[in-house]
């Protein structure tokens, strides 16, 4: 008999399995990077709403400087974490102000002043809250900006972008925002 020897079949779908391998390690940097890009856009919204506090606070300084006298008298204190409302008799919609009331009363010009800011602060930061306030015993206004985290949790955040604390050592910044505060000297 002359019977053919087949020598025996080589294991066959190594290149499948080295393949879907590769396909997850691929698959897992992908992954790495998404997040790493979720973080940075994150990183970016915070940095952008900060400067935009911080460009706000200094117009704000401004108005103040150039009415120094009724911010020392309390004119420019904001206690509450409210919307800026309608605008005060002095000004009109646009914030546009009658400068002959204005410069006959330094509390009508306070008015508008802070109504105008308040305006503005909320136009370029979504959510945003502020407070004004004046420390007592001191020539010092403290402004405090907050705005939402938009995120669905605080995990990864760094609880300094949150734990704003005042001069006596409380926080002031509310749940759910993270805050610039900021002291002007008078």
């Amino acid at each position: 008999m002359n019977a053919k020897i087949f020598p025996p079949r080589a294991q066959g779908g190594m290149a499948l399995i080295e393949a879907l391998v590769s396909i997850l390690i691929l698959a897992l940097g992908i992954f790495g990077l998404m997040g790493i890009q979720a973080r940075s856009v994150v990183e970016t919204r915070i940095t952008n709403n900060r400067a935009l506090a911080i460009r706000e606070i200094n117009d704000l300084n401004e108005r103040i400087w150039l009415n120094r006298e009724q911010a020392l008298a309390g004119s420019y204190d904001v206690n509450t974490f409210a919307s800026p409302g309608t605008a005060p008799a002095n000004c009109d919609a646009t914030g546009n102000s009658n400068r002959a009331q204005e410069t006959s009363n330094a509390a009508s010009v306070a008015a508008c002043d802070v109504w105008r800011w308040r305006t503005a602060l909320a136009s370029n930061i979504a959510g945003s809250q502020a407070q004004v306030f004046r420390v007592p015993t001191t020539n010092q206004i403290r402004i405090l900006v907050a705005w939402p985290l938009n995120e669905k949790d605080n995990a990864g955040l760094d609880a300094s972008l949150q734990a704003t604390k005042t001069e006596d050592g409380t926080t002031i910044c509310p749940d759910g925002y993270i805050c610039h505060l900021q002291f002007l000297e008078m």
